[in-house]
């Protein structure tokens, strides 16, 4: 299980980044995208496939982080080229009923770290290729 810390979440988008740290108690905003990864054990990707140059630009990844990725048509071999040398790699597709806790949430692979972070939102699904 990855030690639990505040939620930092990136200031890419300025309205949203700033509304989520003030009204969610543990949400705090990075100053930049390099901060978030810096302090992060788990970073989550959440781009569209036409950002993603953009939002991993300077960005360096250590060993011992979990990358979660949300991002569309984003190969797990091209994702973990992009976010060497991190190891634990992950791709998730929470669909929109996980609101109601009704899931599925397919990841691939399954890593405990990322399941953990959907409990209650439905049956987790280990995809296989």
């Amino acid at each position: 299980m990855i030690p639990p810390r505040p939620i930092v979440v990136s200031p890419r988008s300025e309205v949203t980044s700033r509304r989520l740290a003030a009204e969610i108690p543990g949400v705090e905003r990075a100053g930049s995208n390099a901060d978030v990864v810096a302090q992060a054990n788990l970073a989550v990707l959440a781009v569209r496939p036409q950002q993603l140059d953009d939002a991993l630009a300077g960005l360096h990844f250590s060993e011992e982080q979990v990358i979660v990725s949300f991002v569309a048509k984003l190969s797990l071999t091209e994702l973990t080229r992009r976010t060497a040398p991190a190891r634990q790699i992950c791709r998730a597709t929470p669909l929109p009923m996980i609101a109601m806790g009704k899931g599925p949430v397919v990841l691939y692979p399954r890593l405990d770290a990322v399941a953990h972070l959907f409990e209650g939102g439905g049956q987790i699904v280990a995809a296989r290729l």
